[in-house]
């Protein structure tokens, strides 16, 4: 029985990520209702008898991918105890390593080929929602809409509420929130349409409903994305189409035309200097990164190989921070120096080794679904350069989702 209901318990789990925002402590314990539905979810797995064999499989077929991994989870249990708050670290050590790496055992186990839609189905569900309440959040209640006497809904920062430089955040607590959690998604949404098209002549009205729905899914994703003015989400889906385009014989002239032409007209219209300016980090938002980057490598060299330990940043660069106008950030909104700084320099180079699995995986008789985790991983990659694409509850899941999707895509 277990093992007929883990397929749909999975996609449940998929389509509830955002359910992490919902916390509460049980005893002393911090949790969120995320982690309660995981609970759920391995034990159903643990009931359906699970073949652990694949494990040892993994060791065999994806070596490289497995000791990262390995090292990845001790490297983080290192930063654990070498923390300066031991019970916030525990609970980042659950939330962000421990149960991600338990999902990614989950799927390795039990995903099947034939799940892959309906996984990618519920996802789809939960982007288009999230979607949707960002546009109407930015167009129609930017103040939030009043629910038995509560707001429910606001835009949580004033600087964020106000007409002139708007952002939505959706369900979220910040706007960048939205683009590292819709981004990823969208090579899997492109993929299933890819799938349902070869579908169309067997089950043309099915697929066509369907391909319509996953094409509705991703204008509203790219909206909300441009709603929340995230721009490090916007680079890393324009960075990816034009990597992956240039890839191909058959798209790879027209890539070319369109970036010189982009190169050619920019600079004759009204967004040469913001472009200029994000490009060159030239704005606020640039240069208070490069301060942060400053900072972070300066306070690293006091501790430059096992980092600071998990949840100690802030603490951590405090000595060091110069801008007294600007907030310290929980991290410093760079792929390598978040984990660097988090679980030391040998746990994020663990972190780049895992993501470069899937680039090889797409290079070696690449198929779609090895092109759709490279393309997703990309998208993490370059999103990553300026902000923290792993180190949220909701978004290390989807990450071990990914690369098991990656495995099961060498898989014949």
């Amino acid at each position: 029985m277990f093992s007929k209901i883990l397929p749909w318990a999975i996609a449940i789990f998929l389509a509830l990520l955002p359910t992490y925002l919902v916390r509460f402590s049980i005893g002393l314990i911090p949790s969120t209702l995320l982690e309660i539905i995981f609970v759920i979810l391995l034990l159903i797995w643990a009931g359906s008898r699970p073949d652990l064999s694949k494990i040892a499989t993994l060791h065999r077929t994806h070596r490289a991918l497995f000791y990262s991994t390995l090292v990845f989870l001790l490297s983080a249990t290192v930063g654990l105890f070498i923390a300066n708050d031991f019970l916030t670290a525990a609970g980042l050590w659950k939330a962000y390593f421990v149960e991600p790496l338990l999902f990614f055992i989950i799927l390795i186990t039990s995903l099947k080929r034939e799940h892959i839609g309906r996984y990618i189905g519920a996802l789809s569900i939960a982007a288009g929602l999230v979607s949707l309440n960002a546009v109407l959040q930015f167009y129609v209640w930017p103040g939030g809409i009043i629910i038995f006497g509560h707001i429910i809904g606001e835009i949580p920062n004033m600087f964020w509420r106000i007409e002139e430089g708007r952002r939505a955040t959706s369900i979220f607590l910040f706007p960048n929130a939205i683009g590292l959690y819709l981004a990823p998604m969208i090579p899997f949404f492109i993929y299933a349409i890819t799938k349902l098209w070869k579908q169309r002549l067997s089950r043309v009205k099915e697929s066509i409903i369907k391909i319509v729905w996953y094409i509705t899914v991703i204008i509203l994703s790219i909206w909300a994305i441009l709603l929340a003015n995230s721009a490090g989400a916007i680079a890393a889906l324009i960075g990816t189409l034009v990597a992956f385009s240039l890839a191909y014989k058959s798209t790879r002239i027209a890539t070319v035309v369109l970036v010189v032409a982009a190169a050619i007209i920019i600079p004759a219209t009204p967004l040469k200097d913001p472009f200029t300016q994000e490009v060159l980090m030239q704005n606020q938002s640039g240069q208070i990164r490069l301060q942060m980057w400053k900072e972070t490598l300066e306070q690293l060299e006091t501790q430059p190989i096992l980092g600071n330990g998990l949840g100690s940043y802030q603490e951590a660069v405090q000595p060091f921070h110069k801008f007294d106008w600007v907030e310290i950030y929980l991290y410093p909104h760079n792929v390598l120096l978040n984990f660097w700084t988090e679980i030391g320099i040998v746990g994020a180079v663990a972190f780049l080794i895992i993501v470069l699995q899937g680039f090889t995986a797409a290079l070696q008789k690449s198929n779609r679904l090895k092109i759709t985790v490279a393309a997703a991983l990309l998208i993490i990659l370059i999103h990553g350069l300026v902000d923290v694409p792993y180190l949220k509850n909701d978004i290390a899941m989807f990450f071990w989702f990914i690369i098991a999707l990656g495995v099961i895509a060498h898989k014949k």
